[in-house]
């Protein structure tokens, strides 16, 4: 099984709880705050992905540091994690659980590609102008990619729209081909 595929199996077991309970919000800010400490301090990073160190001294540590700071669900979770030897993963599991979170609310997940960064009124216009066309929330995924030249890429879901000028330079190569290739078929018909 792949790591985003067992990520995505606990972030749902843990989303489940989180919406029995009606804590999905909380969930998530106990989870970003337990990603943040881990990335922000070097020590306790590789403290936690250091596997030699057994998974109940880990949860000794994680109980110091988050008892009272993090719902209970929360806090079985991570015991859980660091049980199974999972604890390399926290990052993905917040990124599922938030997918899963943001589509229980409604909000639809929309990567974009730029040619440059945006600035923020053009970045809100796009974001509105998605939103009104799809009729969800969206939530912004931009990436940059000087090779499209300009325009936007769009990806909701499985499906990419593509309005980049590279798309349209190439779809007009493609016209030029083809009317090149009707000129010479015209032309070996009037030969004959």
């Amino acid at each position: 099984m792949s790591q985003r595929s067992l990520a995505r199996r606990y972030a749902q077991a843990l989303f489940m709880s989180a919406v029995e309970k009606n804590i999905l919000d909380q969930v998530e800010e106990d989870l970003r705050l337990v990603v943040d400490e881990v990335e922000k301090n070097k020590d306790f990073k590789r403290f936690i992905d250091q596997q030699l160190i057994p998974p109940d001294e880990k949860i000794k540590v994680i109980e110091k540091i988050f008892e009272g700071k993090i719902s209970d669900i929360s806090m079985n979770f991570l015991k859980l994690v660091f049980r199974k030897r999972r604890e390399r993963l926290l990052k993905e599991f917040l990124e599922e659980f938030v997918d899963l979170a943001d589509s229980a609310r409604g909000i639809e997940k929309v990567e974009i590609t730029t040619a440059v960064e945006l600035t923020s009124e053009r970045r809100e216009f796009v974001k509105n102008k998605i939103s009104e066309i799809i009729g969800k929330k969206v939530k912004l995924v931009e990436k940059v990619d000087p090779k499209i030249l300009g325009g936007i890429v769009v990806k909701i879901g499985d499906k990419v729209y593509d309005g980049s000028v590279l798309n349209k330079l190439n779809a007009l190569k493609r016209h030029l081909k083809s009317v090149h290739l009707q000129i010479e078929e015209d032309r070996g018909e009037m030969a004959t």
